[in-house]
């Protein structure tokens, strides 16, 4: 299997970490950051991910990785199938509702973010 070499600023020991992405597709990358994050001695490790594609039989990678919890926005639709105890969907319906306010009042939608 092919490895990836990770380089890991900072000290992490007995410290909770965050791993940041953009998209989960198969969770071979954040797995493997988070096994890195493991073997220097993080205390819990977290991700957390805007879209989470996670494409078939490819979660397990993720529910069976050293990650304590991973977040993903509901902005695509997660299969029954590929959703796992680790794994927190958050709704950014919120989020949309104000932006469509925002819009119809004429407010900048850049000051929600």
């Amino acid at each position: 299997m092919w490895r990836r070499w990770w380089n890991v600023v900072g000290e992490v020991a007995d410290k909770d970490c965050l791993i940041p992405d953009d998209m989960i597709d198969t969770g071979g990358t954040i797995a493997e950051a988070a096994a890195a994050l493991s073997r220097l001695g993080a205390r819990r490790i977290y991700a957390f991910a805007s879209h989470a594609l996670l494409s078939a039989r490819r979660s397990k990678r993720l529910r069976n990785s050293l990650i304590d919890e991973v977040a993903v926005t509901n902005t695509i639709r997660i299969p029954e199938d590929r959703q796992f105890e680790k794994l927190k969907v958050l709704s950014i319906a919120g989020l949309i509702g104000k932006a469509i306010g925002y819009e119809h009042s004429n407010q900048s939608v850049s000051s929600l973010f």
